[in-house]
């Protein structure tokens, strides 16, 4: 069953006139149907959970159905399931109401409604798009028990709200900087169930701005709820701390919530920690080695950009997919192991890395993107040193795409073997 359309799927294709999405479809990508001219009508499937932004852009000719000032796309079931976009004659709105049948609302549906001050949000809603209600007046929101995601900037620079109510437990994602620019916000409460929280979600911990961080004088700040306060780190007391202990009782580490964090050289992540943001880590230049811990199962991407100092990373988790920009400009690193989980390699996860002088790609890993290991060369006393990866499947894999490991020598499995547990040549 088709669960995801990718961005631009569709996009600039003249000839599409009618669409019908299938049950079981969860997520369409950004743009993913954008200037298609012809497009006159679209049926969504009640399975559908995410709409990425500027998905009909273009799309002149899509009939939409119009409700209190509101355009939206749906299916013969229920015509309401997806609250597109304001009508373009709803002009400078106070207020916003969405039909209850609505279970999706839309990117940028109130982006720069400076008029508008209230918004409901209807009960059956489980996500919210990107932009949504940026930079309106609002000044408090509730977040219904059903919605699992909120959109990167829905409420950013929402500089009037200062109560965000998030019921029930199905929120798992805050997308990057949802609430950023949102200074008059005092609290907010996170149930366990959020697992992942963007690259500057909340206004920076350590700014100024009216939000009450939790702190277990250990030198972390968190976002939690009254069973377990320390549920999220979100970033430190002092970004020039030299020692800190992250909470035991913390599962999810937010993206940049380390960043810069430049005097700290030896960091433990507790064995409660499931997720770990885009960006966590990265110009941590003190930091000297980092074990993700098993239990991690999400990990964002360019974790570790720019982390200087940093001479070992160690995977023991099982991830199945190592992000874009992994380890970028660390020119100490030495010692990487790449688990015999990962199936997909991203772009840039090995990039001015110039002391890593071995790399074994596990058998297990059917994909590489273009430029995943490159820069990794370095001339010292006039003398080239190099990369060597070592390929333990016997050929290269068909979604090895071309350039994945410019400036780098590598091996097939067949002509290299373990001596004392370091990849030799065979003679």
């Amino acid at each position: 069953t088709l669960k995801t359309i990718g961005d631009y799927a569709f996009g600039s294709v003249p000839y599409i006139k009618n669409v019908n999405l299938v049950e079981g479809l969860e997520r369409i990508g950004d743009c993913a149907f954008v200037l298609d001219e012809e497009l006159t009508s679209v049926s969504l499937p009640s399975s559908l959970k995410w709409i990425g932004s500027s998905v009909f852009l273009g799309c002149n000719k899509l009939l939409y159905t119009t409700e209190n000032g509101v355009d939206y796309l749906g299916n013969s079931t229920n015509k309401y399931l997806y609250a597109a976009k304001k009508s373009d004659d709803n002009i400078a709105p106070k207020s916003l109401t969405i039909n209850e049948a609505t279970t999706i609302i839309g990117g940028s549906i109130l982006e720069k409604e400076s008029t508008v001050e209230n918004v409901i949000i209807p009960a059956n809603v489980v996500s919210i798009g990107i932009q949504a209600f940026a930079s309106t007046s609002i000044t408090s929101i509730t977040i219904p028990s059903k919605v699992e995601e909120i959109g990167a900037y829905a409420f950013s620079g929402c500089a009037k709200l200062t109560t965000c109510t998030i019921e029930g437990s199905s929120l798992k994602t805050i997308q990057h900087e949802a609430f950023s620019g949102a200074k008059a916000l005092t609290s907010i409460s996170l149930p366990e169930s959020v697992t992942y929280v963007g690259p500057s979600a909340f206004t920076e911990a350590y700014e100024s701005s009216s939000l009450y961080y939790n702190e277990d004088g250990k030198g972390g700040r968190y976002l939690g709820n009254e069973k377990n306060p320390y549920h999220v780190l979100v970033g430190v007391t002092d970004s020039a701390i030299k020692t800190l202990a992250i909470n035991e009782k913390t599962k999810v580490i937010a993206g940049e919530a380390l960043r810069a964090v430049s005097e700290v050289k030896n960091l433990t992540i507790p064995a409660s920690v499931a997720s770990i943001g885009d960006n966590a880590f990265f110009q941590m230049v003190s930091l000297e080695s980092i074990v993700i811990p098993e239990n991690v199962t999400l990990m964002g991407e360019g974790l570790f950009g720019s982390c200087s100092e940093l001479k070992t990373i160690d995977l023991k988790n099982a991830p199945t997919t190592i992000g874009t920009g992994f380890a970028v400009d660390c020119p100490k690193l030495e010692s990487f192991k790449i688990p015999s989980s990962v199936q997909k390699i991203k772009t840039l996860i090995i990039n001015r890395c110039t002391s890593l002088r071995t790399l074994v790609i596990p058998a297990s890993v059917v994909q590489i993107a273009s430029s995943a290991i490159n820069g990794t060369n370095v001339t010292i006393d006039g003398k080239d040193y190099g990369l060597t990866i070592y390929l333990e499947a016997n050929t290269k894999g068909a979604l090895f795409e071309k350039g994945w490991s410019s400036n780098a020598t590598w091996v097939y499995g067949n002509e290299w073997h373990y001596e004392n547990g370091v990849p030799t040549l065979n003679k």
